[in-house]
């Protein structure tokens, strides 16, 4: 099996902070096909056709660099910049 690097932009992290700044708190969905309503993952697939599965790179970046957290009871992602 060949293995690729994988960068990620910064231009392609803040596309995906702007619009969780805009819906949070909301749930990560990054289902490919049928993200959860009113989640993170459905609004980036509506509004530019992007797979919402890349969140599940970026989340975990953003949660570590203090910029979000997920709240461990609705597990909903908040934005505490």
């Amino acid at each position: 099996m060949v293995r690729q690097s994988f960068r990620l932009r910064k231009d392609w992290i803040d596309s995906r902070k702007s619009i969780m700044e805009r819906v949070c708190p909301a749930i990560m969905g990054t289902s490919r096909t049928n993200p959860a309503k009113y989640s993170i993952g459905n609004t980036l697939k509506e509004e530019t056709g992007i797979n919402p599965q890349s969140l599940s790179y970026v989340i975990p970046l953003l949660i570590e660099a203090g910029f979000c957290e997920v709240d461990k009871k609705t597990r909903e992602i908040k934005i505490i910049k």
